[in-house]
């Protein structure tokens, strides 16, 4: 959210000097980025740790270029507010090598004159690697909390060890560290439970430098327990967020079993949710959302035969295990991890199976307010020999409509479908392709239940596809235009309200275009050229607030504003950064709680 502004631009702002702590700041309301953001390599947290006494060498309180500095803000000291350039107060975390362009830190940007570094100053100063080689290290990912905090990933002072750490006060410098690792060990996926209460993450641990997952109440000075002998990383969250299942492993390698931990009981104990059943490599579980039911799949015969189960809370004490559906035939198989996805309702559940042993996928839905043994419903029409049938599917928010992905045409390729949840009424909404290529993705419902979006090959050029629902018979999606066409995932980002799609276009140079879809014809403009294009590092180039304001990560490595999208003009909301430095992420805090 934008607070103020006068008429004219920024101006270039200059940071010589930082301090470790500042003034607390009442923010303005803003909104979270989902998941851990590292600039595209992977979607953990990290943090980092220094002795605050090592901070930025101190100049009598003043920078360098006359600006004043205050506690840990920095101002840049240039023109006054009225006629001069033009102040604008946004508040947005963001990493960026400011001092040393190989170390990325984390700052926090209230208004284009007013930053806070969050992470302390360095004690060692830039990394090196092993062999005394620069490398990139520092904040390598960060997110937000439901509450304002931050959490985030980091290399300190040994370069083989990463750690987590959390800014409780991120603009009062306040940081302590919630893992606790030994040399040559990286801590990995972090997983923020619902409501931000807690953390779970993986990490080694000695002797053996097996993966155990740890989880740790997200305050300052809290200490991490181990709650798995052999974590695998996968966690499934109660809706509370105060309990959370998991994978261990408990005989072997081979054993995976499903366990749950009431986390509102201290010290913590472990639950074995289904003695004897593994969950194996592709094991998937799921919550309803009132919390109530955890379903999963699981091996019970040793026969690699995963069928579903079904464990009932009251609270956070867990009943017995029972079957849901009559016993599967020999050969059959619940697909894939994360395939079983409840409604929103929580009445109903879908899931990819092949029931009929012919190795080819299909859709199914279950009421779970029937009585057990349950008769699953196949949502998809018979495949012809020869496909791979269903590949993924989504719930619409209403719940009462499936878009999924599947090959019926045996053509290499999977095309979208949409249908209900009643039986096979499966309508294609999407057009045959000329080439045999691997056709849609990124699928999502748009406007409430009334829009799919997606993107495709069509010969050979990915391109953005809208299509309206229900499907008009012979009419053809609308085309939005050409996506960059090796990364579709995460460089195509609708705005909060939907009513934008900001895309990224080309590949030297990389353009970003943005679509009004509140118009019965979407129209689409470029809005910024030139923008920063790293084929290593493609992602995140943009973070959205909540008023539909865009902060991009313009071509000079700047973080800038974009505010009139009928201009490709970008104002500078970062600090200088050192010679080859740029940000690398950026993402908006939540709003703020209102009572």
């Amino acid at each position: 959210m934008l607070r103020s502004r006068s008429a004219s631009f920024i101006a270039p702002l200059a940071l010589a000097a930082l301090a470790a702590c500042a003034d607390p700041v009442e923010p303005d309301p803003m909104r979270t980025d989902a998941g851990f953001r590292d600039a595209g390599r992977e979607r953990d947290a990290g943090e980092e740790e220094t002795d605050r006494d090592a901070g930025p060498d101190r100049d009598g309180g003043v920078d360098r270029d006359g600006g004043e500095r205050d506690g840990g803000v920095v101002r840049d000291g240039g023109p006054e507010r009225d006629g001069g350039p033009r102040v604008v107060e946004i508040e947005v975390a963001y990493t960026a090598g400011v001092n040393e362009p190989l170390l990325a830190e984390l700052y926090l940007t209230e208004s284009s004159t007013t930053r806070y570094r969050v992470t302390p100053q360095l004690a060692g100063g830039p990394y090196t690697g092993g062999k005394g080689e620069p490398t990139f290290a520092g904040v390598d990912s960060f997110q937000w909390t439901p509450d304002r905090q931050i959490v985030y990933r980091a290399q300190q002072d040994t370069y083989d060890v990463i750690e987590l750490y959390l800014a409780s006060d991120p603009k009062a410098g306040a940081v302590s560290k919630l893992s606790n690792t030994t040399t040559d060990v990286e801590v990995y996926d972090a997983d923020i439970g619902p409501g931000g209460q807690w953390l779970t993450f993986s990490q080694a641990v000695p002797p053996d430098f097996g993966s155990k997952r740890h989880v740790v109440r997200l305050q300052a000075g809290a200490t991490p327990t181990q709650i798995s002998v052999g974590s695998y990383g996968t966690t499934f969250w109660s809706p509370s967020g105060t309990g959370v299942a998991f994978q261990d492993i408990i005989v072997s390698a081979n054993d995976r079993d499903l366990w749950f931990v009431d986390l509102d009981v201290v010290p913590f104990a472990s639950t074995r949710l289904h003695p004897g059943a593994n969950l194996g490599f592709s094991g998937s579980a799921a919550w309803s959302s009132d919390g109530t039911q955890l379903v999963f799949s699981a091996d019970e015969t040793a026969l690699r035969l995963f069928e579903l189960y079904r464990v009932t809370f009251t609270g956070n004490v867990p009943g017995p295990a029972e079957r849901l559906l009559a016993p599967f035939p020999v050969d059959a198989d619940v697909i894939g991890l994360g395939t079983i996805k409840f409604a929103p309702s929580g009445d109903y559940f879908a899931f990819m199976a092949d029931l009929d042993t012919d190795n080819v996928t299909d859709l199914y839905v279950v009421d779970t307010t029937q009585t057990v043994p349950i008769t699953p419903v196949r949502l998809t029409a018979p495949f012809p020999k020869g496909s791979r049938g269903v590949d993924r599917f989504e719930w619409s928010r209403t719940g009462t409509a499936i878009v999924y992905a599947a090959d019926y045409d045996i053509a290499s390729r999977y095309d979208l479908y949409v249908t209900g949840i009643n039986g096979p009424s499966g309508t294609r909404i999407n057009v045959p392709v000329t080439d045999n290529t691997l056709s849609v993705d990124h699928e999502r419902f748009i406007r409430g239940d009334t829009a799919i979006l997606y993107t495709r090959y069509d010969n050979g050029e990915r391109r953005v596809k809208l299509v309206e629902l229900p499907p008009t018979p012979g009419t053809p999606p609308i085309d939005l235009g050409p996506i960059h066409p090796f990364f579709p995932r995460g460089l195509l980002e609708l705005s909060p309200s939907e009513d934008r799609m900001i895309h990224m276009v080309g590949d030297d140079p990389v353009e970003l275009y943005l679509t009004d879809l509140t118009t019965a014809t979407p129209t689409t403009t470029a809005v910024i050229t030139s923008i920063v294009n790293e084929s290593f590092n493609l992602e995140p180039l943009w973070c959205w607030d909540e008023d539909d304001t865009l902060v991009v990560i313009r071509a000079d490595g700047h973080l800038g504003l974009v505010e009139d999208f009928s201009s490709s003009e970008t104002f500078q909301v970062s600090g200088p950064l050192a010679a080859g430095g740029r940000v690398k992420a950026c993402a908006f805090p939540p709003p703020k709680n209102v009572d």
